[in-house]
């Protein structure tokens, strides 16, 4: 009918106005920021713990080798670098504080 009416001739009047959206109360809720904290300290004891390993081979070994462990180890504290920032910066695109693809891909 609106189509119709358009292609008419018919000229069309909007009036946007702002809605409430009815998730907002789950992004300010006291729970979220609870969970934000445990993440980033999930995340930052897992670093811990692999930094410790690593350290733990390197004595053991008598110096720096580069194993598959210590690869997989590294590649533990970055993914978890990167999750404690972007937990802290913005969990479940929350706050919108980063882009569509940037909080996908993080």
């Amino acid at each position: 009918a609106l189509v119709a009416e358009l292609e008419g001739g018919a000229h069309v009047v909007a009036r946007l106005q702002p809605s409430e959206t009815p998730w907002e109360g789950y992004r300010t809720h006291p729970g979220l920021w609870a969970w934000k904290a445990v993440m980033a300290v999930h995340s930052i004891s897992t670093m811990e713990l692999a930094v410790c390993r690593i350290y733990s081979y390197v004595r053991s070994d008598g110096g720096v080798r580069w194993g598959t462990i210590n690869f997989l180890f590294v590649a533990e504290i970055v993914g978890n670098a990167v999750r404690v920032v972007y937990v802290l910066v913005d969990p479940f695109f929350t706050q919108g504080l980063l882009p569509r693809q940037a909080s996908v891909s993080l």
